[in-house]
């Protein structure tokens, strides 16, 4: 099942399974949680299919604070920043 995959079918909130037949097809069913494993035919070819779990697809955006490589930079970018700054000031200054 894709994770958090579900439509609002008939009132009720039903889960997409991915299922795959012997010719390597990859078809998509929704239906309810206690017909999952139920024989289900291949949209493709009308053989009999078997449930398999699909990886959930992430992608991070590194623009994102809780992506740990841009706080990375941001830290070390912040820290240049400040050195530049006290020069400046001692420049200024002295």
């Amino acid at each position: 099942m894709r994770a958090s995959t579900y439509l609002k079918y008939l009132g009720n909130y039903m889960p997409i399974y991915s299922y795959k037949c012997e010719d390597d097809h990859v078809t998509d069913h929704l239906c309810p949680i206690s017909d999952r494993n139920n024989t289900k035919l291949c949209k493709v070819c009308r053989a009999d299919t078997y449930m398999i779990i699909t990886p959930v697809k992430v992608s991070l955006d590194p623009s994102d604070p809780a992506f740990a490589g841009t706080w990375m930079t941001w830290e070390r970018n912040r820290a240049k920043q400040m050195k530049q700054e006290l020069r400046l000031e001692k420049k200024r200054e002295g």
